[in-house]
C-alpha cells in the first residue's frame, strides 16, 4: 500500500536538526514541521492516471514545542484512507512517540545526520552517504529556501537496499530503491504548499 510504503520510506520524511560545517551554526530541521504544510508524492514508475490515483498526501496537522523536542502530528492520506502518527524531533534524532514528550522508536539517533553518520536498528545498517543540491524536476520552492540535503542509505539483513534524500524543513524529497543492478526512484516530492496558512507554534 502507498501509505505503509510512504510511512516506511519517510517515515520517511522526517529526518531533522543538524548543524552544517561551515555555514551559520543554526538548527537545521529535515523534517516537515509547519502546522498546514501539505507535501505530495508520486510514484513516477506508475503509468498516469494509475500514478495520480496512489498520489501520498502528508500533512503536518500540528506542531507542538516542549522540553523533549518538537511533537509533530502528521496525517498520510491516499484514495484508499487516512491515517496520523506522532513524530518527536529532538536533537537531530526522529521518534515516534505516544505522548508528545517520551521518545518512542527510535527512526533515526539524535546527532543526525553530522555527529552520527552510522547506527544500525533491528539489523538495517543506515549510513549517510553526504550532501547534494536538490534535484527537484520541476517542483519550485519559496526563493530562499534551502536546496542542499543530504543522502541517506539503509541495507536489510535482505539484502534490500535504499537511499532518501532529505531537505530542510520538508523532510524526504526521493526515494530510491536498488533493483536490478540500478536505482530506481519509487518516491518523488512533486507538490509543497499550505492547505492552512501557518499558525504559530505552540
Amino acid at each position: 500500500m502507498l501509505a505503509l510504503r510512504g510511512l516506511s520510506v519517510g517515515l520517511l520524511m522526517l529526518g531533522l536538526a543538524c548543524h552544517w560545517a561551515g555555514l551559520p551554526q543554526r538548527e537545521k530541521i529535515f523534517a516537515a514541521h509547519e502546522t498546514g504544510l501539505t507535501l505530495i508524492y508520486e510514484n513516477p514508475q506508475l503509468e498516469s492516471p494509475v500514478r495520480m490515483d496512489e498520489r501520498l498526501q502528508v500533512r503536518v496537522a500540528s506542531v507542538k514545542e516542549g522540553e523533549s523536542g518538537t511533537a509533530a502530528r502528521v496525517t498520510f492520506t491516499t484514495l484508499k484512507g487516512e491515517f496520523s502518527a506522532l513524530f518527536l524531533l529532538k536533537k537531530g534524532g526522529l521518534f515516534l512517540s505516544q505522548d508528545e514528550r517520551t521518545p518512542g522508536i527510535q527512526l533515526r539517533p539524535e546527532g543526525f545526520p553530522d555527529r552520527v553518520t552510522q547506527w544500525e536498528a533491528h539489523g538495517t545498517r543506515f549510513r549517510v552517504l553526504g550532501r547534494a543540491a536538490a534535484d527537484l524536476h520541476g517542483l519550485r520552492l519559496p526563493d530562499g529556501m534551502d536546496r542542499v540535503g543530504v543522502w541517506l542509505e539503509s541495507a536489510t539483513p535482505q539484502g534490500q537496499r535504499q537511499r532518501v534524500f532529505l531537505l530542510p524543513d520538508i523532510g524526504e524529497v526521493e526515494t530510491l530503491v536498488w533493483r536490478d543492478g540500478a536505482w530506481i526512484c519509487v518516491n518523488r516530492l512533486v507538490s509543497r504548499g499550505f492547505t492552512d496558512a501557518p499558525s504559530v507554534r505552540e
